[in-house]
């Protein structure tokens, strides 16, 4: 399969032309609202457009005119280009990798602003750079349209530079599942800007592109970036290239015994509560608490990640698909084998997550090393900023410390430590914790906050998103292999 040369004089190649131009303009006005100190969640923001006075924005981004016509050419021209490239996309570095970004435009204009944008040409480097965005570009956010077309329009006019991993909500079903539970799917979205007849069209229209998504990229030879994960990890890469596209909902359930599946749904194992009692539970492949809807989704441990990745050659997966309410927006988890990005900052306009991107490139002491360096995108939302947990935290914010029984023994020197004779919940008031399990403060002075198992669970739900990220986070700058 060889990269289709990009016809610059074609219809669809000088939409796609207008398109960026125009959201260049949008860019201007967000390093405008950055300069004056200005910020505002994506669902809030209404910019005064350059010449527009009534319409959509969708309608100015498009330049006027029949909004539908110029959509189904933006996707059929798109898919010309997806069509001539592989199943897993070989991208070079330098790199920047987002994660999900759920039609939040002004953020993914944000970290352009920062990070850098497609196209640009920077002085201080010798190749231009990548950009990898790893799934889930629709559903739920207010410019799904917006964002969707900016990012097919950049694919037509960068198609060795930009690739648009598929994710699981670049799906017809999931989209009416995100409507029913009560949010915007993208279908509603297409109808709300286009009416019921025109946004059925160009919802299928995006869809036909959307078949022909890379399921991964291959970043500098040595990083793969999928978005969801790995499943039972018994699959090639080269098997994934083999695969023949559009790939269908069912397709996806049995191509490669479900890796397909998988790769767009599947979850890490990670460290909690209970696999700290029991550690087999972060190894191996179990089932899925998603896998309600398909039996074939499988979690992932540890130990599958490293298989993989000697297997292949790697030495780090990038996945999306999860966030939690008090994350940084990326979490390195799987003893270094497998990293988080999510850059949809402020979930759904009211969770207080932060977003994040992944900058990858050459390390300057080694160049044969690949350097991955974390980049955040502050939220909005009020909030302590605490890192990543399995327990709770006291109202104070000190992280609690999970404390089991002990067979009590006689201590000569129980008056000097004065401990008390019965630990009591400090929020339900159940006492003699100490004969079971309970969560103690560890930074409280005094009397010490303490709360049962069941209301320090309580705590954590109610501190959670809708798609946990629970992970045994290592915070670090930058990441080597």
């Amino acid at each position: 399969m060889v990269d289709a040369e990009p016809n610059t004089s074609s219809e669809g190649w000088l939409l796609a032309k207008e398109i960026v131009e125009r959201s260049t303009q949008l860019l201007d006005i967000v390093e405008m609202e950055v300069a004056s100190r200005q910020d505002i969640l994506d669902k809030d923001w209404d910019p005064q457009l350059p010449d527009h006075e009534a319409g959509s924005m969708l309608s100015w981004l498009l330049a006027g005119g029949d909004r539908l016509a110029k959509l189904r050419l933006l996707c059929t021209t798109a898919q010309d280009v997806l069509q001539s490239q592989p199943v897993v996309a070989e991208v070079q570095d330098p790199a920047v990798v987002f994660g999900d970004t759920h039609g939040q435009l002004r953020d993914v204009l944000l970290l352009f602003h920062f990070y850098g944008r497609p196209g640009e040409v920077l002085a201080s480097e010798e190749a231009p750079i990548s950009f990898v965005f790893n799934g889930d570009f629709v559903d739920r956010g207010r410019h799904q349209l917006e964002l969707v077309a900016i990012l097919f329009a950049l694919k037509i006019l960068y198609p060795k530079l930009v690739w648009l991993n598929r994710g699981n909500h670049e799906e017809t079903t999931q989209n009416e599942r995100v409507t029913k539970k009560g949010s915007l799917g993208f279908h509603t979205a297409c109808d709300a800007e286009l009416g019921l007849e025109a946004g059925s069209i160009a919802h299928q229209a995006f869809h036909e592109a959307f078949g022909w998504l890379p399921l991964a990229s291959r970043i500098g030879g040595r990083v793969l970036a999928v978005h969801g994960g790995l499943g039972n990890g018994d699959w090639t890469l080269d098997q994934l290239n083999n695969l023949e596209r559009p790939l269908s909902l069912d397709s996806m359930k049995t191509d490669i015994g479900g890796a397909v599946y998988n790769i767009l749904w599947s979850d890490p194992l990670t460290a909690d509560r209970e696999s700290r009692k029991n550690p087999e539970k972060r190894f191996g492949v179990h089932e899925s608490p998603r896998s309600k809807s398909c039996k074939v989704m499988r979690n992932f441990g540890r130990d599958v990640t490293e298989r993989f990745c000697t297997q292949e050659g790697l030495g780090l997966i990038i996945r999306s698909h999860q966030y939690k309410q008090t994350s940084k927006g990326y979490g390195l988890m799987h003893d270094g084998w497998l990293m988080q990005v999510f850059s949809a900052r402020n979930y759904c306009g009211n969770q207080s997550n932060d977003g994040a991107v992944l900058l990858i490139g050459r390390a300057a002491d080694a160049t044969d090393t690949l350097l991955v360096r974390p980049q955040v995108l502050q939220g909005l939302l009020h909030g302590p900023r605490l890192p990543d947990t399995a327990e709770p935290y006291c109202p104070s914010g000190h992280l609690m410390n999970y404390v089991e029984a002990k067979e009590k023994k006689q201590r000569w020197c129980s008056v000097l430590c004065k401990e008390p004779e019965s630990v009591q919940c400090s929020n339900c008031g159940e006492e003699d914790l100490q004969v079971g399990a309970f969560f103690r403060c560890r930074g409280c002075r005094g009397v010490p906050f303490q709360l049962c198992v069941r209301c320090g669970a309580d705590e954590m739900c109610s501190s959670e998103g809708d798609s946990d990220l629970e992970d045994d986070v290592e915070d670090s700058n930058d990441n080597r292999f």
